[in-house]
């Protein structure tokens, strides 16, 4: 039984019944159908978004496939980072997967987005609504973790001019965002850490390396990567001072964290290039 859940395509239409069901009519330069879903691991922030946010008839896809009676007509291949899909997809034209719009912005030499319900994957079309796949990026902490002058300042550093470059480069800056010039950290702490989401952590790293240099490498931040629930769950332990998630807090979550948007992101649909 396929029901469709949403159109994606590239110049024409391709048709995509669910994370799995990912049959078209549009063919790679082989002549290969869409025969592979490359999806992400259970504890994605992308994954999450992605299922919730393609629907059809008020019905997600997460929910379609708790229904009885549903086969998945294609093969099934799961990743647990976002340049593992992006590798994955690269490999052949019956690969179908879904990124970070960022991650895919800085890889088209090798894949390319498909059209969502006909809109492209764009950061102009992320900021203006038209394109649905989008989410916010997130840092989760303790609430009382901006008591550390380390910390607030590095979120200040995000906010400020420097950082918002820094995001405007791939990513969607939040609405109404007024930057100031960063004000470097004068205090004692030298360490902070994040793990977390793989779609957020390229930012990251980009983010850390300008806050460092800013701080003439007084200080260090650690950047790790291993999914948005992992981030989460480290950050409610304390064993980190930031977790990186590309998707909302559950309200069970929000009881023990605080979250920062920093920016937002749209969820590219990708093939291989050509």
């Amino acid at each position: 039984m396929n029901k469709k859940i949403l159109a994606i395509g590239l110049a024409a239409a391709m048709s995509v019944t669910a994370v799995g069901v990912m049959t078209g009519c549009n063919r790679g330069s082989d002549g290969s159908k869409i025969g592979v879903a490359v999806n992400r691991e259970a504890s994605s922030g992308t994954r999450e978004v992605f299922e919730e946010k393609v629907v059809k008839d008020g019905v997600s896809i997460k929910d379609w496939l708790k229904e009885d009676g549903h086969t998945i007509p294609v093969a099934i291949s799961e990743f647990n980072s976002t340049s593992g899909v992006i590798t994955q997809v690269s490999q052949s034209f019956d690969k179908l997967g879904y990124v970070s719009l960022g991650s895919y912005l800085e890889n088209t030499d090798i894949v390319q987005a498909v059209t969502v319900d006909g809109v492209a994957a764009t950061k102009e079309n992320v900021q203006s609504g038209d394109y649905k796949l989008w989410r916010y990026f997130n840092l989760v902490y303790k609430a009382d973790a901006l008591e550390n002058d380390l910390f607030a300042n590095f979120l200040s550093f995000i906010a400020s001019t420097q950082g918002q470059t820094i995001i405007d480069t791939d990513y969607v800056q939040l609405p109404d965002t007024a930057a100031d010039e960063y004000v470097p950290y004068a205090g004692t702490e030298t360490k902070l850490t994040t793990d977390g989401s793989t779609s957020v952590a390229p930012l990251m790293r980009k983010l850390a390396d300008a806050f460092m240099k800013a701080n003439g490498n007084n200080v260090t931040v650690e950047v790790q990567e291993s999914g948005s629930g992992t981030g989460i769950q480290k950050a409610q332990e304390g064993t980190i001072n930031f977790g990186m998630s590309s998707r909302d807090l559950t309200a069970e979550e929000a009881a023990e964290l605080q979250a920062r948007q920093i920016c937002m992101d749209g969820v590219a649909v990708i093939v291989k290039k050509g």
